[in-house]
């Protein structure tokens, strides 16, 4: 199942079950995932259209990190420099 990098972007992914009961696979969009829960067809595509769903979207994933305080302006002023960062704060451990 070929995807163009704009829906792999966009991390939606169409799916069609039951592809068994179709008389034609012709009503199944070009980009749509076709597949058969009851006997397999089509779960390995579907698989692979993940793996590569999730490895493009990779870069937008959020994450939580710590620093020793001490330490904070050079790695925020790094994290701004190489990334983004959407929040600041500042918790001490006691």
């Amino acid at each position: 199942a070929g995807m163009s990098e704009q829906k792999l972007q966009s991390a939606v992914i169409e799916v069609w079950n039951k592809i068994d009961l179709l008389n034609s696979m012709s009503f199944v969009p070009p980009e749509a995932i076709p597949v058969c829960a009851a006997d397999g067809t089509g779960v390995d595509d579907l698989l692979q259209v993940l793996d590569a769903v999730i490895g493009a979207q990779t870069e937008k994933q959020m994450r939580t990190v710590h620093f020793p305080q001490e330490l904070m302006p050079q790695a925020m002023a790094f994290l701004r420099r190489h990334g983004s960062v959407s929040e600041d704060s500042l918790t001490i451990d006691q």
